[in-house]
């Protein structure tokens, strides 16, 4: 209901990376084009955890969350501190200026604000990087907020003198971004201390996990992109490839536990979820059809089947899929 918010609000997804829409004049908010994307970020596949496998994010149940729009009266965009723990100990402090804006420039620092050498993610800034006035208060909280991990990055904001707290980052960039010079990766390194024992209990004895551990997804998450992509541009009367275009149609039916599907080459069953694919030819379609009781079902999954509906030298948008059982699972847990 955005009739309910204010005239300045951010909105949101829980899940995802980036997924924030920031409403600094609700007068000039596309609404649709705003539900649009809220849509598509809570779609199963756009769950962070299958951009790079970050475990936190796995069984997050997706959440819009509408948050007020802060700012500082100084500055048009605010410093991003991140304090990087360790064990519940702050050691380094990496200080995001721009952040999200494209130009985002950044220097570390150790935990008195001497400037490192080295440059991590981005560029470091032309500038010096003031330090906080009250950073010895995020310093602290930092450690409280930390202390039961083996590393934390704890990111502050500071805003008309007040401290916020605005994200806590397990792993940053998903461990993959480089250090210059290298031996900073080995010196971040050195702080991780990994426990001997296991700590991680398993138990899938309740029915919410096991329906959670159903939804493993990674194995399809490209190509489900890849298909949704071709069928946006389907959609948009854009021409694709006539292999896309025969795989998007043998998809069609991509998270089902019962349901068929066809393109011009082969059929495809599914059955509990088990996706059964068959190269089909004359005999294997007649001997399918024997199996269909009613004669105008049996003559129109014939027909359905042998359909040339791929025009030479370009693809037809018309979708002749056959559905006769379809019955979706719903994702949104």
């Amino acid at each position: 209901d955005f009739e309910s918010l204010p005239e300045q609000f951010v909105l949101k997804v829980n899940w995802g990376s980036g997924m924030n829409i920031v409403v600094k004049d609700k007068s000039k908010l596309d609404i649709a084009d705003a539900k649009n994307k809220l849509k598509k970020w809570i779609n199963p596949f756009s769950n962070h955890y299958y951009a790079s496998y970050e475990y936190a994010y796995k069984y997050i149940e997706p959440k819009i969350t509408c948050e007020k729009f802060m700012k500082d009266l100084n500055t048009d965009n605010l410093i991003v501190y991140r304090i990087y723990c360790f064990d519940g100990v702050p050691h380094y402090i990496h200080a995001i200026t721009d952040a999200h804006t494209g130009i985002d420039r950044c220097n570390i620092y150790d935990t008195e604000w001497n400037k490192l050498d080295l440059v991590y993610i981005w560029d470091n800034t032309d500038y010096e990087i003031p330090k906080p006035e009250k950073l010895d208060l995020m310093l602290d909280l930092a450690r409280k907020l930390s202390k039961e991990f083996i590393h934390l990055g704890v990111d502050f904001f500071s805003i008309n003198n007040q401290i916020y707290c605005s994200e806590l980052t397990f792993y940053t960039n998903a461990g993959l971004s480089p250090f210059e010079p290298k031996e900073w990766d080995y010196k971040f390194g050195e702080c991780i201390k990994l426990p001997q024992d296991k700590k991680v209990e398993y138990d899938f004895v309740d029915r919410e996990t096991l329906l959670k551990q159903s939804y493993n997804l990674e194995f399809m998450v490209k190509d489900y992109r890849d298909l949704e992509n071709n069928f946006n541009l389907l959609k948009n009367n854009e021409t694709i490839s006539n292999n896309d275009y025969e795989k998007l149609r043998l998809n069609c039916n991509w998270w089902t536990l019962f349901g068929i599907s066809n393109n011009s080459e082969y059929l495809r069953l599914t059955l509990f979820g088990i996706k059964i694919s068959i190269k089909m030819n004359k005999e294997k379609v007649d001997k399918l059809a024997w199996w269909i009781p009613i004669r105008k079902w049996r003559d129109n999954f014939r027909n359905k089947f042998f359909d040339k509906f791929i025009k030479k030298g370009g693809v037809n948008n018309g979708f002749k899929f056959l559905y006769p059982l379809r019955f979706r699972l719903d994702l949104n847990y």
